[in-house]
């Protein structure tokens, strides 16, 4: 009775601890469930302000769970759409599509990626692009698939401009590269003078190969520096003139410009100017045209017309200047033997008559216009002949002749006008000179040229003298009459040759270069 009486005392109190621990499991499993309801609530809100479509489906396609966009794109509330498959809420065709992206993920248990398009039930049509991955379950097993579709039709079409736009760049890109082609090869290959400066401070950033073929520096000499480094002849003032005349009225044509060579040439050119931009730097570009052989030809038609003039004149008043003159001179000889007291002034008379009557035998070799006697001569044999009246000139003035004789060819020419020709020339290299100074006179051949040369070593050629070389009464002699070196030009013409001088502080050289193929038919 009483062991009865407490095993049900015994029961009601294990009983009573089994209700607290229902109770306590049971509070629990409500917490928990409302814990889990939060979490799924917050969950779903948060998938309902993503924009991208979120929906979750179970490996026989049904619908588990979607966001708010996947319904709006869907056209139907959640409730219609959850416990669904596709076939149930979309078109076959577009259910089938959508069906078969989700068996290749769930046969394959891998992620997949796939643009498509879609349709919203107001028409409006976007490009997504969509993801869906595989879900397990705790126990390791598959139950479902995640499916992520984002909106890309404005990136899409962002990112078919930038392409349009990167092409359309490549395009400008590969159109700007030929236009820098063609500009180069114009540029370099230009039958005329080009230099590109800076505008600012005139600095070179490029020259062409005919500049350098003109000038004889290379581009590595040039470019970066300033042109009155170089000594161009081109000075500050210049510079600034050409860039206030760009800036004023846009542009300059054809004004003259001297410059320098490397070498120590004078070159005349005709520049143009004009601005351009390079790499955002405001450039100038300048065109120069060599006119040097054009300027100089137009000097050497100058003073071929001023001998013709003059031997025109000398023709038409030698003769009857110089029969006065030999009368005079008569006269006065008798007149001499008579006042022998007054045989100074007699002498001195005399010998005037006899200087104007060589300065008329000097005009009236200018008007010859071809040689008296040409024939088949050897210049060294002449330089022989007449070396001892040379040396003597220059041994009187403490002074030295070398000859420097090469190999020559035969030319035709006139034997008493070639003398007449080199004694001029050595005897103004004489004169030319100061005590112990040594003149010489050698003869060589180039291709097609069998060349004189008469080298002084005097202080050279003023330059004012130098632009009238060979022109008659230009001389820098206080009594010379400047017709000797006239003759020596007017003789040269008349043998086909022509004369080139080079001069500087150290001395002068003239070149007499007489062609070896002598057309013989102008001189007889």
């Amino acid at each position: 009775m009483d062991m009865n009486l407490k095993s049900r005392e015994q029961l009601i109190e294990e009983l009573g601890h089994l209700q607290k621990e229902h109770n306590d499991l049971l509070f629990k499993y409500q917490t928990n469930t409302l814990i889990i309801e939060n979490k799924r609530n917050a969950l779903n809100t948060l998938l309902d302000i993503i924009p991208d479509l979120i929906f979750l489906k179970d490996t026989n396609g049904v619908y588990v769970n979607c966001n708010q966009s996947f319904c709006d794109f869907i056209g139907l509330d959640k409730s219609n759409i959850i416990g669904k498959t596709d076939y149930d809420i979309l078109p076959n065709k577009l259910a089938e599509f959508f069906r078969q992206k989700d068996n290749l993920v769930l046969s394959t248990k891998t992620s997949k990626k796939n643009e498509e398009c879609l349709i919203y039930p107001n028409g409006k049509e976007i490009l997504v692009e969509t993801i869906k991955t595989p879900y397990f379950g705790d126990d390791g097993n598959m139950i479902g698939l995640i499916g992520v579709s984002r909106d890309i039709t404005e990136y899409r079409r962002n990112l078919d401009a930038l392409e349009q736009d990167i092409k359309e760049k490549e395009r400008m890109t590969e159109e700007l590269r030929k236009s820098e082609e063609r500009f180069m090869k114009a540029f370099q290959h230009s039958p005329t003078m080009i230099t590109i400066n800076s505008l600012q401070d005139g600095r070179f950033i490029d020259v062409n190969l005919k500049w350098i073929e003109v000038m004889g520096y290379c581009s590595h000499d040039v470019i970066g520096r300033l042109p009155i480094e170089l000594d161009f002849h081109i000075t500050t003032e210049n510079y600034v003139s050409m860039v206030d005349k760009v800036k004023k009225i846009g542009r300059f044509t054809n004004e003259r410009l001297n410059l320098r060579s490397k070498d120590r040439r004078d070159v005349i050119c005709l520049v143009s100017g004009e601005p351009i931009e390079i790499k955002g730097e405001q450039c100038l570009l300048l065109n120069l045209i060599d006119m040097t052989e054009y300027y100089n030809l137009e000097s050497e038609l100058i003073r071929l017309e001023r001998l013709n003039l003059i031997g025109q004149l000398a023709a038409g008043l030698g003769h009857e200047i110089r029969n006065p003159l030999q009368t005079v001179r008569g006269f006065l000889q008798l007149l001499q033997n008579k006042y022998k007291n007054e045989k100074e002034y007699y002498d001195l008379m005399i010998s005037e008559l006899d200087r104007t009557n060589y300065i008329i035998t000097e005009f009236l070799s200018l008007s010859k216009n071809r040689p008296d006697n040409p024939k088949l001569l050897n210049i060294n044999n002449l330089l022989n002949m007449i070396f001892p009246l040379i040396q003597s000139k220059a041994f009187l003035e403490d002074k030295d002749v070398r000859l420097e004789l090469q190999a020559a060819k035969d030319i035709y020419g006139d034997e008493k006008e070639l003398k007449q020709l080199i004694l001029n020339l050595a005897q103004n290299g004489i004169e030319a000179m100061k005590p112990t100074k040594v003149l010489t006179i050698n003869t060589f051949e180039d291709e097609s040229n069998l060349i004189l040369a008469v080298k002084d070593q005097g202080r050279g050629i003023e330059p004012e003298i130098f632009s009238k070389l060979g022109t008659p009464f230009v001389t820098s002699r206080a009594n010379g009459t400047g017709l000797g070196l006239a003759v020596c030009y007017s003789i040269a013409e008349r043998h086909n040759a022509r004369i080139e001088v080079e001069t500087s502080s150290a001395g002068t050289t003239f070149y007499v270069k007489f062609p070896i193929k002598f057309d013989t038919g102008k001189t007889q």
